[in-house]
C-alpha cells in the first residue's frame, strides 16, 4: 500500500543516504525515482538492503 512506499529522488533533488536508510528504518518497501538519479540513487539504495 501507499504507507509502504515513497520517493527517494526527484528531478532535480538527488537522493540521501539518510533520507534512504531512514525509509527502510521505518519499514518502506517500494521505493520511487526519477529516471536521471538511477546512477546515483540505486548503488545507495541496494547498499542499505543488504
Amino acid at each position: 500500500g501507499y504507507n509502504k512506499s515513497c520517493t527517494i529522488a526527484k528531478p532535480g533533488i538527488k537522493a540521501k543516504d539518510e533520507h534512504i536508510a531512514k525509509m527502510i528504518a521505518e519499514g518502506k518497501v517500494a521505493f520511487g525515482l526519477s529516471v536521471e538519479h538511477v546512477e546515483h540513487a540505486i548503488p545507495m539504495l541496494i547498499n542499505h538492503l543488504k
